[in-house]
This record gives structure tokens, C-alpha cells and sequence, in this order.
């Protein structure tokens, strides 16, 4: 007894040095020379090796943060794409079968739009329960949750047989949604650090954008000719394709309880909002969704209203779509902590000059979809990665933070399509608000450059763990 708790001693001794000489801002090596560091790192594989060497004691191994998930944490990701790929292909399926749905339930525009946005509706009253309801029943099984919920909706949709009962049925996917728009970053946060967890962010980022575009490209098209044409038939095509998605990602995460069992140091939204660094990833997501959502769902009309046809504009609109897409999976990896703030601001700036620039006639309007669209979807990945990496958020309150995250973003992308199409009606053109969008753009890289750096710089948390692991090395 007396070498098992002499062993675990030097363990945490070795440990909590280890984190204190990671965590300073020098060069160690410079400081105590060449062989400091390997004599650190032999010093862990000696403590590692002791029980297979001496066989008289056994001593807990340094640094068991890494998880019996490691071999197969992409596999969880890829389990994690599908589901959220498929979130992005049954809420898209709505907007690709408008004209059929509008012409068979005799819906006037305006109660087709309310439809279409009744699943934001309900997404922004159930996003905060959410975080809390994954914590509580864990990962696994609130993702199969959120796939349940958003494949019923889609097929009572299927049922649908006037304005109310498309409208409840669309507003139920907003219940299940949050789950897995939570469960992605919580998921992310819990298997993935640096540029690994840089990387998967920009993969699962692009999972609904993929998943929109796969149905904007079939509904009409072979899943159509397929199905005699009939949207009911489709959207039972889709709902198939969604439970096909939660089998993967049932399968895919098998061994996750087990990583995902740590109890969340504060639960409380409350709390978190008490955190500068929460308070402006909630800024960075409302303003994020505001330009997404008022630009983007209302490019194709603004295209046309320039003179060109629909399907021209469609095409156009698509363009950037498939820009965005690339920019998603490219710039996160890039995107290290300290290269954010240089990379938010210049995305946001050449964001405003190309938004700016959207209502120019010739071919030069491609340029400025390309740049408006890119700098659109930069933002939500890097104040998504500024939560998970600060030390008093984390994994173990990534559910939480994200629910908080994501409500602020819908109601950005709520408000956005509105101020978009009331400033287009009073001044009958969209001018206007293009030229309001990139004034804010503009504003916003501003803040950026002043604010975030401060904020960033600032991880209390982190300071007193490296100062209380010190005392015990002394």
C-alpha cells in the first residue's frame, strides 16, 4: 500500500509539472536546456513502465485524457455527418417541393412562408432544453432522439392535408433539431483537440449544407422521376433516408457512453452567460445567421430582380452555395487561436465588400456571390471552436454553450429574411438592404479586431489550474 500511494504520488507530481511546462508562453528548452524536455518525457514513460518493469506497485499512467475512442473517434464523426447531413436534406426537401406542396394544399405565399419557418420556430423553444436533455441521457441516444423526431415530422408532413397541419407537422422538426445541432460540437469537443478538432468542426459544419444541396438537386430531379412526381411519395423517400442515417450513427457510436459520462461543472445558462467569451460567441452566431439567413434566402429573388431568369439566378445562387460548402472544410483548420481574429475580421470585411456588390449587373456578380457567400459561413465554425477551446466551457459544458449558441443564431436567422424583404418593399429594390448588411458587416470585423483579442486572452480558469499545479511541484 504504502508504493502503490508513493507511485501515484510521483504520477501526479510528473502530471501536474507537465501541464505547468506545456502551458508556459517560452522556450523551455532554451531555458533549461537541450534535454529538459526529453528528460520529461522520459520521465512519463518511466512512470508509464513501472508496474510492467518492477511488478511491485501499480501507478495510474500519465496523461488518460486520451479515450478508448481514439481509434475510431473519425468513424463517430462520420456517424455524427449523417445525421446532421440528413437534418440539412429534410429541412431543404420543404423549400425544393414548395410549388407542388403550394398547388395541392392551396396555399397562398404567405402561408407557405410561415411553413417553411415554422421549424425555427420551434427550434429556438426547444435549443436550450436540448443541451440539458443530451447531458442527462448522453449522446448516443439523443442523437437517435433527434433523428426520430425529425423523420416523424417529415412524414406526418407527407400526411398533410391544409395550412395547419403542414404547419405543425414542419414545426416539429425544430424539436428534434437542436439535438443534433448540439450533439455535433458536444461530440466534437469530447473526442477531438487542435487541429484535429479544427478539422472536424469544418467537416461536420458542412454536413447540413451538404445534405440541402443533395436535396435540392434530387427532389426535382431522379427522386422525382422516380416517385411518379408525387411530393408526398418524396417525403417519405427522405424520411427514409433520414432513419438510414440514425442506423449509421447507432452503429458508428457504439463505445460512446463510455467517453461521454463526465458531469458537466456548470449546467446553469445563467452561468455561462456570466462569461465574456460566451456573451460574444452569442453576438458572433446572432449576426452570423442575421447575414446567412437575409442574404442567402433572399439571393435568388435578388438575382432575378437584376433582370436575369430564375433558373439563371437559381444557378448563380448555387454557385455560392457550393463555395460555401468548400469554405466551411477549408478555412477552420486554418483557423488557429491565433490566427482567429485576423481571419474573422478579413472574412468579414471581404464579406462586406461582396455582399455590397450583389446587386451589379455582368459577370462580376459571380465574384461577388463567391465572396459574400464564403464570408457568411466563416463565422458560425470559429465561434463555435472559440467556445470549445476555452478552459471554463469545454466539453463538459459544450452541450449547454451550444444550446445558448444556437438559439442566438436562430433568432438572427429569423430576424434577417424580415429586415432583408422590409427594406426591399419600402425602397423597391434591394439596394438598400445589401448596402445595410455590408455597413454591418464592416461593423462587426471592427469589433472584432478591438474586442476578441482581450476576450480571448482572458481564461481565468486555465490561469488558477496552472498555478495551483506549480504549488504541488514545490
Amino acid at each position: 500500500m504504502q508504493h502503490s500511494n508513493t507511485s501515484r504520488a510521483i504520477g501526479t507530481v510528473v502530471t501536474e509539472a507537465n501541464h505547468v511546462i506545456g502551458a508556459m508562453p517560452i522556450n523551455t528548452s532554451g531555458l533549461f536546456g537541450p534535454n529538459f524536455t526529453r528528460a520529461t518525457l522520459s520521465a512519463q514513460e518511466f512512470i508509464n513502465s513501472w508496474p510492467a518493469t518492477y511488478g511491485c506497485c501499480s501507478m495510474p499512467p500519465v496523461h488518460q485524457e486520451k479515450t478508448s475512442m481514439d481509434s475510431s473517434r473519425w468513424l463517430v464523426l462520420l456517424g455524427v455527418f449523417g445525421v446532421y447531413a440528413s437534418f440539412g436534406v429534410l429541412t431543404t426537401s420543404t423549400a425544393a417541393l414548395v410549388p407542388s406542396i403550394r398547388t395541392d394544399l392551396d396555399l397562398s405565399r404567405g402561408q407557405m412562408g410561415l411553413a417553411l419557418g415554422a421549424w425555427q420556430l420551434g427550434f429556438i423553444v426547444a435549443a436550450i432544453q436540448a443541451g440539458r436533455l443530451i447531458d442527462r441521457i448522453g449522446l448516443r441516444r439523443a442523437l437517435c432522439v433527434s433523428s426520430a423526431v425529425m423523420v416523424g415530422s417529415v412524414v406526418l408532413r407527407a400526411a398533410a392535408q391544409d395550412f395547419a397541419t403542414l404547419f405543425i407537422s414542419v414545426g416539429l422538426l425544430g424539436f428534434g433539431a437542436p439535438l443534433v445541432a448540439i450533439g455535433a460540437p458536444k461530440t466534437v469537443s469530447m473526442l477531438f483537440e487542435g487541429a484535429e478538432r479544427r478539422r472536424a468542426v469544418g467537416l461536420y459544419q458542412m454536413a447540413p449544407a451538404v445534405g440541402g444541396a443533395v436535396a435540392l438537386s434530387t427532389a426535382n430531379g431522379p427522386v422525382s422521376a422516380l416517385l411518379a412526381g408525387s411530393w408526398r411519395s418524396i417525403s417519405l423517400f427522405y424520411a427514409i433516408v433520414g432513419a438510414v442515417a440514425a442506423l449509421g450513427w447507432w452503429l458508428s457510436s457504439d463505445g460512446l457512453e463510455a467517453v461521454d459520462e463526465e458531469e458537466p461543472d456548470r449546467q446553469h445558462p445563467g452561468e455561462l452567460l456570466k462569461l465574456p467569451i460566451v456573451r460574444v460567441c452569442l453576438l458572433l452566431a446572432t449576426v452570423g445567421f442575421m447575414f446567412s439567413h437575409g442574404i442567402g434566402q433572399w439571393l435568388v429573388d435578388l438575382l432575378a430582380d437584376e433582370g436575369r431568369t430564375a433558373s439563371t439566378a437559381g444557378y448563380l445562387a448555387a454557385i455560392g452555395s457550393l463555395f460555401g460548402i468548400v469554405i466551411t472544410g477549408v478555412v477552420p483548420p486554418l483557423a488557429t487561436p491565433r490566427r482567429r481574429v485576423g481571419v474573422l475580421a478579413a472574412a468579414l470585411l471581404i464579406g462586406a465588400f461582396g455582399t455590397a456588390s450583389l446587386t451589379i449587373d455582368g459577370a462580376e456578380v459571380i465574384v461577388a456571390i463567391a465572396a459574400s457567400s464564403g464570408a457568411r459561413v466563416v463565422i458560425m465554425p470559429i465561434a463555435m471552436l472559440m467556445l470549445m477551446d476555452h478552459s471554463d466551457v469545454g466539453p463538459k459544458n459544450m452541450a449547454v454553450a451550444a444550446g445558448l449558441f444556437l438559439t442566438a443564431a436562430q433568432i438572427g436567422g429569423f430576424i434577417g429574411p424580415y429586415i432583408t424583404g422590409s427594406l426591399a418593399d419600402s425602397s423597391g429594390s434591394f439596394d438598400r438592404p445589401m448596402t445595410l448588411w455590408a455597413a454591418v458587416m464592416a461593423g462587426v470585423a471592427v469589433f472584432v479586431l478591438l474586442v476578441l483579442p482581450r476576450v480571448t486572452r482572458t481564461d481565468p480558469s486555465s490561469k488558477a489550474t496552472r498555478r495551483e499545479a506549480l504549488r504541488r511541484t514545490q
